[in-house]
């Protein structure tokens, strides 16, 4: 009895030690994520209306420099810009915000080349989800596209993809920069926020309303609040379907978008096959997104059970000796 009554002391001991580190871990510290995909296509280079004769490139540069000082300092920020004169479009990593080199890097963009969005938002979207992973889903993660112009590789894959994004939990924001003849933007229809600008002044406000402030912008808001019902009615069926069980499930949203989640993957995939129910991979790779971070969420949470087994085994061993000797 004595040694039954050491064991449930011993297993009442480790569930408090369990309790408390879950709760350690809840009092962290968790940082936003956004990412600023900006479009440095030659279409940039065009002036924007309003008589101020500013190129859209130009106006989103100056934007971008008035809103990176309201941005709180908890918030970590990746630059993504999409040029064919950029050698490296991770123009600022992800990471905590120097509000002086995110701008040094932004000024020295040259808008050039076509406009390859699908490779862009999933590499964003990868990079997004790769620090969703580290903190456990703790947070909030954001995608704001700033473009003039539809994807010009491959529409249907731009929708695939975007679809599998917002699936995951993060937020996509989509301004649309002096389109032509006011239109919207494609990405609209998937957005939680969408933004026309046709001028300097309203470009800065809309950038400033989706990235730097923290009340709940006005608008269109198909985000998961208030219009939640609204916002999965007028999406695809499977669509809002991945999004709840991405909420529900939020274990399995981590692989790569456009990507079947690892438990999906085909016994043959060593031979490149796929399942019929896995979603193929849509992602370009004609250069390197570097969304790679040199970590794993995972081995971070293998070692922890690890420690925890050689813990509880050294205090029973010891419950045991004192016991028994």
């Amino acid at each position: 009895m004595k040694i039954a009554n050491q064991l449930l002391f011993s297993g009442a001991m480790f569930a408090g030690f369990l309790g408390w580190t879950n709760s350690a871990q809840a009092e962290q510290s968790y940082h936003d994520s956004v990412v600023i995909l900006l479009d440095g296509s030659g279409s940039m280079n065009e002036s924007m209306d309003g008589g101020s004769g500013q190129a859209k490139i130009d106006a989103a540069k100056a934007a971008l420099n008035v809103v990176v000082r309201k941005i709180p300092k908890t918030t970590y920020v990746g630059l993504l810009v999409f040029s064919s004169r950029i050698s490296d479009p991770w123009v600022y990593p992800m990471g905590p915000l120097d509000a002086n080199l995110f701008m040094e890097r932004v000024n020295g963009v040259v808008a050039d080349g076509g406009t390859p969005l699908n490779r862009y938002v999933a590499g964003a979207g990868d990079r997004l989800l790769e620090d969703k992973k580290s903190q456990f889903g703790y947070g909030k993660y954001q995608l704001v596209i700033v473009t003039d112009g539809e994807e010009t590789e491959s529409k249907e894959n731009l929708e695939r993809n975007t679809m599998d994004l917002v699936s995951r939990g993060i937020m996509l924001d989509v301004i649309g920069v002096a389109m032509d003849g006011g239109e919207k933007h494609s990405l609209a229809q998937y957005a939680r926020i969408y933004r026309s600008a046709g001028d300097p002044k309203s470009l800065t406000q809309a950038v400033s309303s989706l990235v730097a402030e923290k009340a709940a912008p006005s608008g269109t808001d198909n985000g998961l609040g208030g219009e939640t019902v609204q916002f999965l009615d007028a999406m695809q069926p499977e669509t809002a379907i991945a999004i709840i069980n991405a909420y529900s499930d939020p274990t399995s949203t981590y692989h790569q978008i456009g990507t079947a989640p690892p438990q999906e993957e085909s016994v043959r995939s060593s031979e490149g096959v796929r399942p019929n129910n896995a979603a193929p991979n849509y992602h370009s790779q004609p250069q390197d997104m570097g969304c790679g971070m040199g970590g794993d969420a995972s081995d971070n949470t293998s070692l922890v059970g690890v420690l925890v087994f050689v813990v509880l085994f050294a205090f029973v061993t010891f419950v045991l000796r004192k016991t028994l000797g």
